[in-house]
């Protein structure tokens, strides 16, 4: 799964989940050297560092059953679901 997602500055970044459940994911992150986690407190996601992120984009299998876990209190501006 492929997430894209900003931070309070207003940095986009993009990243590659290596493993998640609904309320942590593990993410590789593009521009850096180390994976991070982030954390859904009360439906809201926060990075690692605790400040809250908000997801631009979720690309992943249509299949992914964690998707539609992940989906919900995410509230992604673009969800694309492949076949």
């Amino acid at each position: 799964m492929q997430i894209v997602f900003t931070n309070p500055t207003g940095k986009r970044q993009e990243g590659v989940v290596l493993a998640a459940t609904p309320t942590r994911m593990r993410v590789a992150v593009r521009t850096r050297n180390e994976t991070i986690e982030l954390r859904s407190i009360d439906g809201q996601w926060l990075s690692d560092e605790g400040d809250p992120i908000e997801f631009d984009a979720i690309l992943a299998d249509r299949g992914d059953r964690l998707v539609r876990e992940l989906t919900s209190p995410a509230k992604p501006r673009l969800l694309a679901v492949g076949r």
